[in-house]
């Protein structure tokens, strides 16, 4: 069969079309999943599961913090649970290292805000991270299913590894459990 002239002009043109449409709709979306980076297992150097004494390390080294050693006197949160409070040198004034077992779970680094201010930290981090998964009146959060990444107000970067505070929130959900039943146990005494 013959086209004429007009017929063979219009299928070339609905090739061009899907084409077209295949370019526009299709190809930026693959582009697009590669776009946003992964949140982080940590803050530069400083990765989760890190011991205490390679924290410590890594500490005296690292331009961004003003670590002169261990002080006098150090805390414990609980028997396990340590804690490493240091300035901050250039846009971080202070930052503080939360381990469980010696292993780093959680970094929180107060930024400078008359070198930075929020609006440009949020800015920089949806550029990188995408859009935040949550958002309220206290900050913005990015998460996978194995680390978080909020930005809090007035000006905090906080890094959690979700393992180990799910851990947490699981185990002070059994000691409420177990403390309404010993209140109820107490109750029914009367």
């Amino acid at each position: 069969m013959r086209f004429k002239p007009i017929e063979k002009y219009m299928v070339r043109r609905k090739g061009m079309v899907q084409v077209l449409l295949i370019m526009i709709f299709i190809v930026p979306g693959i582009f697009a999943q590669d776009r946003y980076v992964e949140v982080p297992g940590g803050f530069h150097d400083f990765l989760f599961g890190d011991s205490l004494e390679i924290v410590k390390e890594k500490l005296k080294y690292d331009s961004h913090f003003a670590y002169r050693g261990d002080p006098d006197v150090s805390m414990m949160l609980e028997p396990d649970r340590s804690i490493i409070d240091t300035a901050g040198s250039g846009f971080i004034e202070r930052a503080y290292f939360l381990f469980d077992e010696e292993k780093l779970y959680q970094i929180s680094l107060i930024i400078n805000r008359d070198k930075i201010d929020f609006y440009t930290f949020q800015m920089q981090l949806s550029e990188k991270y995408g859009n935040p998964d949550s958002l309220d009146p206290t900050g913005m959060i990015w998460e996978n299913e194995n680390y978080r990444l909020s930005l809090e107000y007035p000006l905090t970067v906080k890094y959690v590894d979700l393992t180990v505070f799910d851990s947490f929130l699981e185990e002070s959900q059994k000691r409420k459990s177990n403390g309404e039943v010993l209140r109820e146990d107490f109750l029914d005494t009367f």
